[in-house]
């Protein structure tokens, strides 16, 4: 009997040992698929970053260079990675506004344009401030030659009615001229009307930009090129770039142009200057010859401190004038 239990007890030990060990065999298993998983999670972040690298340090630059005054391209250039750096703005349509087969039009389009790529892109996207100043110097314009239509039709009908022609003809004038007139009031009615609400609030406007990349090998090259001859290639490298993507927009339904220097002088003084950049225009700063995208001060409190230590150095200055004063003064008593 006591065998029996004996060997019980020894079928009950390996089935729980055996038990344990495939406990241990699953539990492995487990971590090394959740490992494997995190490293590829891992691998693919890490090929994401190489796969953008330089584009994600766009806001670096050396120097922004126009191909010529014919043909005013701008290239944006970084001289320790040899990178030259293209843009082309993109005009923003209402998407949830469009058909549905219009939709489907724009992403078929858009995923075209994404597969033909060879090269690294990256998009951007700028919020800014209306410009309501421009409106309004071009809405003013729009009013004032729409006052000379008046005047030139109120002179007209005058001319007709003092040599007495035919009702017709007045008739089409009067006409015309109360168009002009109605049109002209309600332009005057609407441009006080923006006017005003754009003071009041700010009305915020979406810039969406694509940028493409040329990197420039010097390995590629027998003899070492010149700085004019590696910005040649770079622009025409970027310039079939920026037809390519261009044409692929436009089959979308989509206008876009390639930015000039002074173009790409303002995408980035407004980059760097988010709030000064509505107070002080970049044309402003261009007419007045303001050579710097973006400037920089000491903090206020070093400044404080500085002004301090200089009254300080001032006083003691002071004192010591006076102390030799006293000094020579005392000499001569002696």
């Amino acid at each position: 009997m006591l065998e029996m239990i004996n060997k019980i007890k020894i079928v009950v030990m390996l089935i729980a040992v055996l038990y344990g060990i495939v406990f241990l065999v699953i539990l492995l298993r487990k971590q090394n698929r959740l490992s494997n998983k995190t490293n590829e999670k891992q691998n693919k972040a890490k090929s994401k970053q190489r796969n953008f690298d330089g584009l994600d340090k766009m806001i670096d630059f050396d120097m922004i260079k126009t191909f010529s005054t014919d043909n005013p391209i701008g290239v944006v250039i970084e001289d320790v990675r040899n990178v030259y750096l293209g843009i082309v703005s993109v005009d923003g349509i209402n998407y949830n506004l469009t058909d549905v087969s219009d939709r489907e039009s724009l992403e078929s389009g858009f995923q075209t344009l994404l597969n033909g790529l060879d090269y690294k892109i990256k998009i951007v996207v700028q919020s800014r401030k209306i410009e309501i100043d421009n409106f309004a110097v071009q809405y003013t314009e729009n009013l004032k030659r729409i006052e000379k239509s008046i005047m030139h039709e109120q002179s007209k009908l005058n001319m007709l009615i003092s040599k007495k022609d035919n009702t017709k003809k007045i008739e089409e004038v009067k006409d015309k001229l109360d168009k002009l007139r109605s049109q002209y009031e309600y332009g005057i009615k609407l441009n006080n009307y923006i006017l005003s609400k754009c003071e009041n609030e700010n009305i915020l406007d979406k810039k969406y930009y694509i940028c493409f990349p040329y990197y420039h090998n010097a390995s590629q090259y027998k003899e070492n090129l010149t700085d004019e001859e590696i910005l040649v290639n770079a622009f025409y490298d970027l310039s079939n770039k920026a037809e390519s993507i261009i044409g692929s927009l436009h089959r979308c339904g989509l206008n876009s142009k390639v930015l000039t220097g002074h173009e790409i002088g303002e995408l980035y003084y407004r980059t760097y200057n988010r709030g000064d950049s509505e107070v002080y225009k970049y044309k402003k700063a261009i007419a007045n010859n303001f050579s710097h995208l973006y400037t920089s001060s000491e903090a206020v409190e070093v400044k404080a401190l500085k002004r301090r230590v200089d009254e300080l150095q001032k006083l003691e200055d002071g004192l010591n004038e006076k102390k030799g004063e006293i000094k020579e003064g005392g000499l001569i008593l002696d």
